[in-house]
Formats: structure tokens, sequence, C-alpha cells
């Protein structure tokens, strides 16, 4: 979810294991979106506390 509360994308729950779904739930996971390497797309992460990516995949990006 983008800070303006727009919703980027969505993914399933079972896209992603019980153990990063836990830590998901109490803050321990950050997202990100970032420009992708490729126009009109970008790149969604997220993030450990120690700064390490646990995920990330392209999505489609905004179109102005």
């Amino acid at each position: 979810m983008h800070p303006n509360g727009e919703i980027l994308s969505s993914y399933p729950p079972d896209t992603f294991s019980s153990e990063l779904l836990a830590r998901m739930r109490i803050g321990q996971i950050r997202g990100r979106v970032q420009a992708g390497s490729v126009e009109g797309e970008q790149r969604i992460e997220l993030v450990d506390s120690a700064g390490r990516v646990v995920f990330s995949d392209r999505i489609p990006g905004k179109t102005a």
C-alpha cells in the first residue's frame, strides 16, 4: 500500500511462508516500492529489520 492509501499490488497469503506472515503482522517486515529498470515498471520489495530483501517482485508502474 502506498502511504496515500492506494493499493499498488496484492498477493494471496499463501504466497508467503507462515513465518514471514507472522513477522509482517508484528511489524518486522517493511515494504518499499522503487522504480524498475524498465520504463513503466516498479519493483516492490519486502525488507526485514536488518535491511535484507526477503521478497521482491516487478509490478506495472503507475502511468501518468
